[in-house]
Parts: C-alpha cells; sequence; structure tokens
C-alpha cells in the first residue's frame, strides 16, 4: 500500500514565529539532529524550521493523523545535500515497522514565499503487520528506502527567497 501525504506553509508565517519565539519554537519542531542537519546545510532557522514542519505534516497527512501515543519529535527529517532524509524514532518507528514501512521519500521545495512538502510512504508484506525490512529504532528501511535523499530534494540555499 502507498500513502501520500502534502503540506504548504507561508514562509513569513514561520519567520515571525522565529522571531517571536526565538528558540522556543526551534526546539518544539527540531530536534538536535535535525537542527544539526540544517546548520551544517547553511539554512536560517526559519527555512530549516518550515521545512522540517511540512515535512513532518505530510507524514502525519500520509498516515492518516499522528498515531495515538507518538509525538511530532519522533519524526526526524534531516535536511543534507541529497535532500531530506526521514528517520522514524521511539513508539512511531516501532508502529511503523508493525505495519510494514518499506520505503519512505520527502521532498520539499520553495517559490516565492510558500514551502510545499510531499510525502509518499510505502509498506508492504501482507497486511498491516507485514515483515518489513526496517531497521530496528529508526525507521529505516533498506539503502535506497526512507531517508537515503530524493528525486527533487530541497533547494541550496541560494535558491531561497530573502
Amino acid at each position: 500500500m502507498i500513502t501520500v501525504g502534502v503540506d504548504i506553509v507561508e514562509l513569513s508565517r514561520i519567520r515571525r514565529a522565529v522571531r517571536r519565539s526565538g528558540a522556543g519554537f526551534l526546539n518544539r519542531v527540531m530536534g538536535p539532529a535535525e537542527r544539526l542537519a540544517a546548520h551544517r546545510r547553511g539554512l536560517e532557522d526559519a527555512v530549516a524550521v518550515a521545512a522540517c514542519l511540512t515535512v513532518k505534516e505530510a507524514v502525519i497527512k500520509a498516515l492518516g493523523g499522528l498515531p495515538r501515543g507518538t509525538s511530532l519529535q519522533e519524526i526526524c527529517v534531516l535536511l543534507d545535500r541529497s535532500g531530506v532524509r526521514l528517520e522514524f524514532r521511539g513508539a512511531l518507528a516501532r508502529l511503523m515497522a508493525q505495519r510494514g514501512l518499506q520505503r519512505a521519500w520527502a521532498a520539499c521545495d520553495w517559490q516565492g514565499d510558500l514551502a510545499l512538502a510531499t510525502v509518499v510512504l510505502e509498506f508492504g508484506g501482507k497486511g498491516s503487520g507485514g515483515g518489513s525490512d526496517a531497521e530496528p529504532g529508526t525507521g529505516h528501511a533498506g539503502d535506497e528506502g526512507p531517508g537515503r535523499g530524493n528525486e527533487l530534494g530541497c533547494p541550496s540555499p541560494g535558491d531561497l527567497p530573502d
């Protein structure tokens, strides 16, 4: 089974939220690994938050909602030079493995004041509890599966709006 989630956000709203709330807002949306990956990529805080938030919301939509007993922080969005890398942690990683997650793809892009993310989740095996080649604790599935980059990737900092 394949599920798809899409989310869009206005960068100007995220920039205002970052200015207003600073580190508090960043820490609610992004974990330490996500902040480090965005910093290494050279992304400004608001753009990194927008990318992480839209991808996380797209994951939630692909799942049909955030499963009970899981949290937004269990979706880890790592922005690197090859694109978007997804990791699932904690209870969500266990749930994804139980559901038979085989692959997950994520893409994000910007145009003007809008940031858009698309996530595709591929579940395999027999029914909802089918087999998975996901690595325990990470939600990764195979070398070309979740989090191994994507076709579109995220734009380089020079491509982003001012």
